[in-house]
């Protein structure tokens, strides 16, 4: 049973059991362990999705198209970037419309210092890039930025129309 406890102990990172030397307080800081790289592992998958998602629209191609023949939906993407956060609005062009100035606004009251904004137009879809510094990452959730982007963007039919 020693054996075992040694070889768990060599398994953790330093930081989890520096100062720690009773057998119950390495097998707890294993369990905690093991939460935050179960907690990594589904950050992770949601960001690789993110990713084939952004790659398949890029190429021409989504999800949606692939399994079944209408259009894609609209979708808001925040993601981290080399400098801050990065903000993908993508919609169908000329059938739904947005407010930048909404976005922009609540990029600002967020804290987010927007850099640039760029605009594309990909194989009818209307692609919004929006990049922001952000002195502190850690003070951003991104998950809950991409929420309140998501129901702050009423995405509604054209005036003309």
């Amino acid at each position: 049973m020693a054996t075992l406890y040694t070889s768990l102990r060599n398994l953790l990172p330093l930081d989890y059991i520096k100062g720690k030397r009773a057998i119950s307080d390495h097998i707890h800081e294993t369990v905690k362990y093991i939460r935050e790289l179960q907690k990594k592992i589904k950050q992770l998958s949601v960001q690789r999705d993110e990713s084939k998602e952004l790659s398949n629209l890029r190429h021409g191609t989504s999800s949606e198209k692939l399994n079944s023949s209408s259009t894609p939906t609209n979708y808001v993407m925040v993601r981290s970037c080399f400098i801050g956060v990065e903000v993908v609005i993508n919609c169908a062009f000329g059938d739904q419309v947005f407010h930048l100035s909404r976005v922009l606004q609540l990029l600002i009251e967020e804290g987010l210092n927007v850099v640039s904004y760029t605009s594309a137009k990909v194989n009818e879809r209307v692609i919004n890039t929006i990049q922001s510094k952000v002195r502190y990452m850690t003070y951003i959730d991104i998950s809950e930025l991409q929420r309140s982007l998501i129901a702050a963007i009423p995405f509604s039919a054209p005036a003309n129309s």
